[in-house]
C-alpha cells in the first residue's frame, strides 16, 4: 500500500469517527502540561469543565493563585456534548420551586441564574472572546398543555424574570402554548472556555487520587508519577463528586443520558431556542447552518433496549427531510433528587473544600451560578445555610419522587451483583457484540470485537458494587446507580468511579 493510500484511509477513518463526536470539537484545542512535581497554590480546582474553568477564571481576576488539575483535557468531558444554551429558562422549574420552597428561595434561584446570563455577556464583551456569542429568546414549547405553560410564564414573572406566553414559534409543527424567556443567549463552548483558560494555570493528565486531608492532594499524572499539591482551599468541580464520605452525595442524585444530532438546514429554525414540557419530547437549537436537535432521556445504564442514536436521527430525518445529518453524539448529566444544584461546602467538617453538582441538564448557567458563589465564599463571604443551593438541605416534598426510585435502583443492582447469574455463554457471544456471560463457571462482563477479539471485565462497578450493565450502541459498561461509564477494555470513561475495571482472568 503506498504512503497516499494509508494517508487516504486514515484520513477516511478519521472523518467517519468523527461523525460521532460533538459539532464543538476543535482539531486547535489548546494543550497544558503534566504535573510532575510538589506544589503550592492558595485555591486548587480540581476539574477542567466549565464549572472549573469559570471558578478559576473568577478567583484569577481577583488575584488569587489558582491551579486546575484535570484528569484529562480540558473541555472533553460534559462541556464539549452540551447544546450550549445559557438561560435561567430550565423547563417547567419555578412554579414547582415555588411550591417546594418558598417565593424568597425560588427568586434566589432564578435571580442567580439570570444573573449568571448576564455575567456571560459581560465576560465575553470586556475580554473579546470570539466564541459564536448570540442573543436569543429560549422557549418551554408544549404540544397538548397550554395551561401548565401559561401558569408556568405567571410563576416566572413573579419572580422576575422576562417571560411571556407565545403560541407561534419557528418550530417545524404546531404547538398549543410555549413560554418564552427574552434575553438569554447561545455560544460555542469551547471557543469561550479556552478563551477565559488562557491565563490560568492549568494541569492536564493529572488525576487527583484522594484528597489525603484538608488541605493536601494526591495526584498521579500520565506517566504514573505520584505528586503532592498543598492548597488553602480545594473545589471539587468533577461534574459528579469522586469523595463519598464525607458528602454523601451518591445519596442525592443519579445521571442521566440524552442525545444530539447535528442537522445541516441552512434555512431551518429562524430564531429561538426550544425545549419540550417535561423533557417528553425534542430540543432545537440553531449553530450557523446547523440545527441541533436534542432527546432520548434516560437514566445511565437503563433502558438500552431502544436503540437511542437511531431514534433521534429518525426524528431528526423526519423533521428536515432537505437536511443532511453531520454529526451524532451523547451527553451525561448529573440530576439531583429535589432539581436545584448543590453548590458550597463539601461537608459540615471540610470548610475549606468546597462542590458544585447537580446541575439537572442546565450546565452552562449552573456553571456560572457556582463560580460566582464559589468565588465569593473563598474570598470570606459567609455560606448561607438557608441559601436554596446549600449542599446539606434536604426538602422531603421535592425530593421524595427520586429519592425512592434511586434507593430502589441502587438497591436492585447491589442485590443483582450477587446473586444473576447469566443464561448466555462466552462462546454465544456474536462479533462486535457485549453482554454478561458466563466464563469459566463465573459471571464476567465481555466484548467480542469485530475481528473476533474477547475482551473480559468483572461487572461490578468499583464506585459501590453496583452490577453494571452493556451499552450495546456506545460499546460501554454503564453503572444505573451512580452513572459511572467504562470502555469495553473497562477503562473509566465518567465518575464518579475513580478505578478501572478489574479483569478476571488476573483475579
Amino acid at each position: 500500500m503506498s504512503e497516499n493510500t494509508r494517508k487516504y484511509c486514515r484520513n477516511h477513518k478519521r472523518k467517519a469517527e468523527r461523525k460521532n463526536e460533538s459539532i464543538w470539537v476543535m482539531e486547535n484545542g489548546k494543550t497544558y502540561p503534566t504535573l510532575t512535581s510538589n506544589m503550592e497554590a492558595e485555591v486548587v480546582v480540581i476539574g477542567g469543565g466549565m464549572t472549573g474553568i469559570l471558578t478559576a477564571f473568577q478567583l484569577m481576576e481577583h488575584g488569587m493563585r489558582v491551579v486546575v488539575l484535570e484528569a484529562d483535557r480540558i473541555g472533553q468531558g460534559v462541556t464539549r456534548n452540551t447544546t450550549a444554551k445559557i438561560t435561567s429558562q430550565h423547563n417547567l422549574i419555578y412554579r414547582d420551586l415555588i411550591e417546594d420552597y418558598g417565593m424568597e428561595k425560588a427568586r434566589e434561584y432564578a435571580m442567580n441564574h439570570q444573573a449568571a446570563v448576564e455575567q456571560y455577556g459581560h465576560i465575553i464583551k470586556t475580554k473579546e472572546i470570539d466564541c459564536d456569542y448570540q442573543e436569543e429568546i429560549a422557549y418551554v414549547y408544549s404540544i397538548n398543555h397550554p395551561e401548565r405553560i401559561a401558569d408556568e410564564v405567571e410563576a416566572a414573572i413573579q419572580l422576575g424574570l422576562p417571560a411571556f406566553f407565545a403560541k407561534d414559534t419557528a418550530l417545524p409543527f404546531q404547538v398549543a402554548g410555549a413560554e418564552g424567556f427574552e434575553h438569554q443567549a447561545s455560544f460555542h463552548p469551547l471557543k469561550f472556555l479556552y478563551g477565559i483558560a488562557e491565563n490560568l494555570e492549568i494541569y492536564e493528565h493529572s488525576r487527583v487520587l484522594r484528597i489525603i486531608d484538608d488541605h493536601e492532594l494526591e495526584v498521579e499524572n500520565g506517566m504514573g508519577q505520584i505528586c503532592h499539591v498543598h492548597a488553602k482551599n480545594i473545589v471539587v468541580a468533577t461534574h459528579y463528586p469522586f469523595v463519598n464520605f464525607p458528602g454523601f452525595y451518591f445519596t442525592k442524585m443519579h445521571q442521566e443520558r440524552s442525545y444530539v444530532v447535528a442537522v445541516k438546514a441552512p434555512e431551518a429554525l429562524p430564531y429561538g431556542m426550544y425545549i419540550s414540557m417535561g423533557n417528553t419530547g425534542y430540543s432545537f437549537r440553531k449553530y450557523r447552518e446547523y440545527v441541533l436537535l436534542g432527546g432520548g432521556n434516560h437514566r445511565t445504564g437503563q433502558n438500552y433496549e431502544k436503540e437511542h442514536f437511531k431514534a433521534i436521527i429518525q426524528a431528526a430525518k423526519k423533521l428536515y427531510p432537505q437536511g443532511e445529518i453531520v454529526r451524532w453524539w451523547a451527553n451525561q448529566d448529573c440530576i439531583p433528587i429535589d432539581g436545584v444544584p448543590y453548590i458550597g461546602t463539601y461537608a459540615a467538617r471540610e470548610k475549606n473544600i468546597f462542590v458544585a453538582t447537580g446541575y439537572n441538564k442546565w450546565g452552562m448557567t449552573s456553571s456560572m451560578v457556582a463560580a460566582m458563589n464559589l468565588n465569593n465564599m473563598i474570598l470570606g463571604a459567609e455560606e448561607k445555610e438557608d441559601s436554596i443551593f446549600y449542599p446539606r438541605r434536604f426538602n422531603l416534598q421535592a425530593s421524595k419522587k427520586k429519592l425512592k426510585m434511586n434507593i430502589k435502583v441502587t438497591t436492585k443492582r447491589l442485590t443483582l451483583q450477587k446473586v444473576y447469574k447469566p443464561k448466555t455463554s462466552i462462546k454465544e457471544l456474536k462479533p462486535g457484540y457485549g453482554g454478561i456471560v458466563q466464563w469459566n463457571g463465573k459471571k464476567v462482563g465481555a466484548y467480542r470485537t469485530l475481528k473476533g477479539v474477547v475482551y473480559l471485565v468483572t461487572t461490578k462497578c468499583p464506585h459501590l458494587g453496583c452490577m453494571l450493565e452493556w451499552n450495546q450502541e456506545e460499546r460501554s459498561w454503564d453503572c444505573p446507580c451512580h452513572g459511572s461509564r467504562f470502555d469495553y477494555r473497562g477503562r473509566v470513561i465518567t465518575g464518579p468511579a475513580q478505578t478501572n475495571l478489574k479483569n478476571p482472568k488476573k483475579e
